[in-house]
Order: C-alpha cells, then sequence, then structure tokens
C-alpha cells in the first residue's frame, strides 16, 4: 500500500543522511546533506499537504453521497407505501370483480329457470296465462307483464356485464399500474445499492488517505530530527575547526614571527554592530510569517532586504568565506566566518564574487543581488548565525 512506500522511503531516507552524515568530512559535506534534507522535506511536506487535499474532497464527497442515499431511499419508502396501497386497491377491486360475476351468474340462473319453465311448458304458458285474463284490458296488462320481465331480464343481464366489464377493466389497470410499481422500486432499490457502494468506496479511500497522511507526518518528524542533526555537526565541525585552528595556533607559537603574523590574519569577532550587505528595502522581517511562494504558515530565518538585480551584496564583517555555492531553495549562497562562533548567510545571489577559502574586509564585495532559488523578487537573504542557529540580524546590524 502508499502508506508503506512512504515509511519505507522515510526509513531509507534516514539511514542514507546517517551513512553519509557518518563519512561527512567537512562543513560543506554536511551543508550538502542539508540541501538533500531541505528537499526531501519539501516533498513530504507537499505529499503531507496532496494527502490532505484529498482527504478533504473525499470526505466531501461522502457527505454528497449520504445526502444522495438519503434521497434515494425517501423515494423507495415512498414508492414501497404506494404498492402496498396500490396492493390494498388491487384486491378490493378483484373483491369487486368476483362480487359482479356473482351477481351475474346469480341473475343469468334466474332468467334461466324461467326459460326452462317457458320451453318445458311451451306457448300453452303463455297462452294460458293470457286466455285466464279476466277482461281485455287484463289481457293488455298480462301481455305487458310479460313483455316486462323479459325486457327486465335482458337489460339486468347488460347492466350486470357492464358492471363485470369495467371492474375487469379497472382491475387489469391497477395490476399494470402494480407492475410498473414494483418495477420502480427494484429501479430504486438497485440505485441504493450502487450509491451505498460508492460510499463504502469513499469510506475506504479516506481511511488509505489517514493512513497515509500520518505516514507523510512521521516522515516529516524524521527528517526535522535529521536536519537537527546535521546542523549539531555543522556546530561540531565548526568546533574542531576552532580547535585544530587553535593546536595550529599552538604548534607555530615556537616562531615568533610566524605566530605574530598568524595571530595578525586571525579573524575573531568580539562584538560591535554589524554592516548591513546592502542598502535596500526591508521586506520581511525576521519571525513567523505566511510563505510568498505557497502562502504556509513558516519561520523566516533571516530578514529580506531588496534591491534591483546585480546590486553589490557586501561583507557584513571581516571574516573567511566557507561557503560559496548552490543551497537548494537558498539558490546561490555565501557563507562567511568571522570567528567567536558568529557566521553571516547570503542567500539567491545571482553572482559571487568571492570564492570559499577568501579573507574579506568588512563592506568587501562578495556576491551581487539575484532572484536564484525560491525567490518572487530580486533581494538578499540575510542570516546570522551563532554557534550555527539562526538568530534576529536586528540585534547584530548597526
Amino acid at each position: 500500500m502508499k502508506k508503506n512506500w512512504a515509511k519505507v522511503f522515510a526509513v531509507c531516507a534516514l539511514v542514507a543522511v546517517q551513512a553519509v552524515t557518518a563519512a561527512a568530512s567537512s562543513i560543506s559535506d554536511l551543508q550538502k546533506q542539508q540541501q538533500q534534507i531541505e528537499s526531501q522535506q519539501q516533498q513530504a511536506q507537499s505529499n503531507l499537504n496532496d494527502t490532505r487535499s484529498q482527504k478533504s474532497d473525499a470526505l466531501a464527497a461522502v457527505d454528497e453521497l449520504d445526502s444522495e442515499m438519503q434521497g434515494v431511499t425517501n423515494q423507495y419508502n415512498n414508492l414501497l407505501d404506494q404498492l402496498d396501497q396500490k396492493n390494498a386497491e388491487l384486491a378490493q377491486t378483484t373483491a369487486d370483480l368476483e362480487q359482479a360475476q356473482a351477481d351475474y351468474s346469480a341473475q343469468y340462473e334466474a332468467m334461466g329457470e324461467r326459460m326452462r319453465y317457458m320451453y318445458m311448458n311451451g306457448q300453452v304458458g303463455y297462452l294460458e296465462v293470457l286466455l285466464d285474463a279476466t277482461s281485455f284490458s287484463d289481457f293488455l296488462t298480462r301481455v305487458d307483464y310479460i313483455e316486462r320481465v323479459a325486457q327486465y331480464d335482458k337489460n339486468m343481464l347488460t347492466n350486470l356485464k357492464t358492471q363485470e366489464d369495467t371492474v375487469a377493466a379497472k382491475q387489469a389497470e391497477q395490476q399494470s399500474e402494480q407492475t410498473q410499481l414494483e418495477l420502480l422500486a427494484s429501479q430504486q432499490a438497485s440505485k441504493q445499492k450502487e450509491v451505498q457502494t460508492m460510499i463504502d468506496e469513499k469510506s475506504a479511500l479516506v481511511i488509505s488517505l489517514t493512513q497515509d497522511e500520518t505516514s507523510y507526518k512521521e516522515q516529516v518528524i524524521q527528517l526535522e530530527d535529521s536536519d537537527a542533526a546535521i546542523t549539531k555537526l555543522i556546530q561540531d565541525k565548526q568546533a574542531e575547526a576552532a580547535a585544530a585552528a587553535a593546536a595550529k595556533a599552538k604548534a607555530d607559537a615556537e616562531a615568533a614571527a610566524a605566530a605574530a603574523a598568524e595571530k595578525a590574519k586571525t579573524i575573531n569577532y568580539n562584538g560591535g554592530q554589524l554592516a548591513y550587505p546592502l542598502v535596500g528595502t526591508l521586506t520581511s522581517p525576521y519571525g513567523w510569517r505566511n510563505s510568498p511562494i505557497n502562502g504556509a504558515r513558516e519561520f523566516h530565518t533571516g530578514i529580506d532586504l531588496a534591491d534591483p538585480m546585480g546590486t553589490p551584496i557586501g561583507a557584513a564583517e571581516a571574516g573567511v568565506v566557507i561557503f560559496a555555492g548552490w543551497q537548494n531553495g537558498y539558490g546561490n549562497v555565501v557563507i562567511v566566518d568571522h570567528g567567536g562562533g558568529l557566521s553571516t548567510l547570503y542567500a539567491h545571489c545571482s553572482k559571487f564574487t568571492c570564492s570559499v577559502g577568501d579573507t574579506v574586509s568588512r563592506g568587501q564585495m562578495i556576491a551581487r543581488v539575484g532572484m536564484t532559488g525560491n525567490a518572487t523578487g530580486p533581494h538578499v537573504h540575510f542570516e546570522v548565525r551563532v554557534n550555527g542557529e539562526h538568530v534576529n540580524p536586528m540585534n547584530y546590524l548597526g
């Protein structure tokens, strides 16, 4: 899984840093390691930000799908209610049809009985009814009665048949509606399953992204620990350099002239205000700020002084150039060691006018303003470090 690859990467990166650190023999080597760690930190933070963004999108999708599921469920329940109502109506219609058929059968049976009677008695039965009339008026009444009975049977059968056909048509219509409702309910149930499947997939993605987020957080912490370890190693190397210089001074003390010359060349910051590297506009002070690159909250380890491209950058104090090269987001960087544990850093340079090992004086041009590395405009990023740790430059500048 992705989170496992993240953990493997973090562990391998840490092991690689430790291995290279063990073999490091100079401050320059250690600074290169810091560049690698910074690159890995940026990648890990980018991965963490991407994962958080994906997780946020997935959670929003789950909420949207939950809302959709509620709507689908409500429609499904409504269809079930309609289907129950239609079943009840169909049951009543079926009962009405059975009653209509029974009424029709009963009327048909009654008419059949009369027809069988007339058939068995023939025309005699009619003649007897007519001949028994006591008067002509009675005769006409009897004729009318016979006709009415026949017409009644005919009308009754016609009405009952019509009623039976009407109920049967209604039953067929309700059965059709019932079939349609059952189809819609089945489709809605399938829709429920589809939405639930999407919810399950998005929920699983949220779980996976949460695990990735945890892995990337661990990776960022591990890289921060590695960066701290490199900072300590730089401090140790500076201490070793100071010890070596002291040992060399002691060794050369036997020769008075050489010792005097060496002492004269030795640069050792003993306090006092530093000079500004250039006369520019302060665009970003030391401390917490929103990054001009990605807007994220970050700690600005120096100050930014804006000036046109190519403006000379001067050394803040006399010292020895211990680094002049590329350093990742800092771009082209010059670091000057002033002795006494004090060093200054000048970043985003467009051009170097010094080399590692050069002894420079206060105000001497060491580089030109540029916008290499992560920069939004031409300026110099200026840092003051005491024993390797960055401090507020404004406390040292005159």
